[in-house]
């Protein structure tokens, strides 16, 4: 009777603490609920039967079962975040209980007498309450916190095949010893080699993908240090009107009336288009440098509007290969933009990055002087810059990684380029 009052109150306080450091460690604001307590009394009911009846093997499977739907209840953080929280709770308490049978076992040697043989029901009682005592410590730690989150960023940054590619290279490894172990008792069969020769055939072509992968970051970190040259050389242009403005002011102040105006002109002229600097400081590394490049030599020449709400890195929130179509459809959008805008009347040309649902959108509106016939657009071969023309719109409407969208709103024409983000 002891026996079982002693599991049920252990069962219970480890049921407890698992549950309350996850609460803790996701900043949960809701109030326990009757759900909740429902789902906690099952769970820790059940560890105790399974304790009860020395079922070790099942309790592990409950604890996977149960502590999901135990925590969903608490706060559902999202399913992968949620697994996350399970297994890195379950890895804490078991290195916790390493570390305390560790110590046990340097005690039971100093004082040389076995505690496991002669008290092994009560240490099992004894790790498990101190194991749960721990955790509840820990879960007002905000070094364990800060620990779990940025363990969280570190595993949700590692891409799916350079975890597909751990796994083959442990598989090959793993054949390669057990062969030469058995090297003369190996039976080959056309079974076994087919497996091997698929694993190894998926193990080059990961490896192809995890180059191409660290290619393209490569590419992206020149770009962005490009980037930075872009800003600079727009930053010394800045100062160089500045400067000058100020030095035909000064011309200005002792000229007659039709210098006077000639002055002015010029000085319209440097001052009334955009900020760029400011502007090109709010869109994100990667896309700042090619819009900047594109539109810097036409910025005396076009009206250019330039908005961004847009503060992380694109190339993290998409899948390489959706980025590269992104950008490329942009590019083509922009070209087309451009070249549209400075045959117009207006000359005016928008450009607005911004999140939509779970896409990242950039929008280009620009005037424009020619009948469109939107129907046709991105028909190939149909341009409203002559024949032999439209082959960029064409190209830019047929790859479905991102969207490009048209259409034609108190004339202006627009472009709508839109990249669904990956879940982290």
């Amino acid at each position: 009777m002891l026996n079982i009052i002693l599991w049920t109150f252990i069962c219970f306080s480890s049921t407890f603490s698992y549950a309350y450091l996850y609460y803790k460690l996701v900043d949960n604001p809701n109030k326990i609920n009757l759900k909740i307590i429902l789902i906690f009394m099952i769970g820790s009911i059940s560890s105790t039967l399974l304790e009860i009846f020395n079922l070790n093997i099942i309790t592990t499977f409950l604890f996977f079962l149960f502590f999901p739907l135990l925590f969903y209840s608490i706060k559902n953080v999202g399913f992968k975040k949620l697994i996350f929280y399970l297994l890195i709770i379950w890895l804490y308490a078991i290195l916790i209980d390493l570390l305390l049978i560790f110590i046990l076992s340097i005690i039971s040697y100093i004082l040389k007498f076995n505690l496991y043989s002669n008290y092994n029901n009560l240490i099992s009682m004894i790790l498990t309450l101190l194991v749960s005592v721990i955790l509840i410590f820990a879960s007002y730690s905000k070094k364990m916190k800060t620990l779990t989150e940025a363990l969280y960023k570190k595993v949700f940054n590692i891409k799916y095949f350079t975890i597909v590619l751990v796994i083959l290279t442990s598989a090959i490894l793993v054949i390669t010893i057990l062969m030469l172990f058995n090297i003369m008792k190996l039976d080959v069969n056309i079974l076994s080699l087919i497996m091997v020769y698929l694993i190894v055939l998926l193990f080059i072509i990961f490896i192809k993908k995890k180059n191409d992968e660290q290619e393209l970051l490569k590419c992206l970190q020149t770009l962005k240090e490009n980037n930075e040259f872009y800003i600079q050389v727009e930053d010394e242009n800045r100062i160089f009107k500045h400067n000058l403005v100020a030095k035909l002011l000064s011309i200005k102040s002792v000229s007659n009336k039709k210098s006077k105006a000639l002055i002015d002109d010029l000085i319209y002229q440097y001052n009334k288009n955009v900020n760029y600097t400011n502007a090109f400081k709010a869109i994100p590394y990667g896309i700042n440098g090619i819009i900047y490049q594109k539109i810097y030599s036409y910025q005396n020449t076009l009206k250019v509007d330039i908005f961004s709400n847009v503060e992380y890195d694109i190339f993290d929130v998409l899948k390489p290969r959706r980025y590269n179509v992104f950008v490329e459809k942009m590019i083509i959008a922009l070209d087309n933009a451009i070249e549209a805008s400075l045959n117009s009347k207006g000359k005016i040309l928008s450009i607005s990055l911004f999140d939509e649902n779970d896409n990242v959108v950039v929008e280009i509106k620009n005037t424009f002087s020619n009948d469109l016939d939107v129907d046709n657009l991105g028909i190939i071969k149909y341009s409203t810059k002559g024949s032999l023309r439209g082959l960029g719109l064409f190209s830019a409407l047929r790859n479905a990684e991102a969207s490009l969208n048209i259409s034609i709103v108190n004339d202006f024409f627009i472009s709508k380029i839109s990249a669904k983000k990956q879940k982290n």
